[in-house]
């Protein structure tokens, strides 16, 4: 009943803006919208804000330890919510060697640390809570040496946008909207979805050579400018907003 109400009263005059392409193309092959027009702007990111920092500052500000490689996952309530992958991020750490904890830490924000264990290396992980402040998350994102985003879906991928955008490298999925995000093997790694022994191998590559790792980072800011920023964004929204206008305004004087 609620979807023929919608049928009735949405028409192809609509015109829908994704922040990926995966998204669009679920528009497409919706039997709702699938005569829609559609088009992809992706999300905006504040690069004054989330910009590259000294690493060392960073950690002494968060009280981590600086003589470590970093990995970092963050996703509101992230261990409750199946999409985010909490539990494919825990099998890829299962599957890490015992010599990489004494060269890396883990750290998670946006969540607590659980009361229960479910996992023997648990305890492993540097639990950093919940971030409250748009000031404090680009300086966690300075700490880090990777960004892991395991999620299943991601109409966009946020934390994986602003962690390039900080000229931190990602790890995630080749899936939903991430793909136009992370670029394999350029700002990062593209893992086969959702095998977390390929997750933890996206993990080693990215971390195991210094000038690949430097290399990544300097692309992975790239990108961000290129692509996410609101002298960029802007514009195309303005752009589709004009030619939207138009078309509504000469079918109305058909009318």
């Amino acid at each position: 009943m609620a979807w023929l109400q919608k049928r009735k009263y949405l028409n192809s005059s609509i015109h829908i803006i994704t922040p990926s392409n995966w998204l669009k193309s679920c528009v497409e092959n919706s039997k709702l919208m699938k005569d829609f027009s559609v088009s992809v702007v992706p999300n905006i990111i504040d690069i004054d804000l989330f910009k590259p920092l000294n690493k060392e500052f960073c950690r002494k500000a968060l009280n981590l330890n600086t003589n470590k490689k970093i990995v970092l996952f963050g996703a509101f309530a992230g261990i409750e919510n199946k999409i985010k992958g909490y539990d494919l991020l825990v099998n890829a750490i299962g599957n890490l060697p015992e010599d990489f904890f004494s060269e890396c830490d883990i750290v998670v924000f946006g969540q607590d640390r659980p009361k229960e264990n479910t996992h023997r290396k648990f305890d492993k992980i540097i639990w950093m809570g919940q971030i409250f402040d748009e000031y404090t998350l680009p300086v966690l994102y300075g700490c880090a040496d990777v960004v892991v985003v395991p999620s299943r879906l991601e109409a966009f991928g946020l934390v994986a946008a602003e962690a390039q955008s900080c000229g931190i490298p990602v790890v995630a999925f080749n899936a939903t909207g991430l793909k136009d995000v992370v670029e394999h093997k350029i700002t990062g790694f593209l893992a086969k979805p959702y095998d977390a022994n390929d997750l933890s191998d996206g993990i080693l590559w990215v971390l195991s050579n210094s000038d690949r790792s430097n290399s990544l980072s300097a692309e992975a800011r790239k990108k961000a400018c290129a692509e996410w920023s609101p002298e960029v964004i802007i514009p195309k929204y303005m752009d589709i907003y004009k030619k939207v206008i138009d078309k509504n305004n000469k079918r109305n004087k058909l009318l």
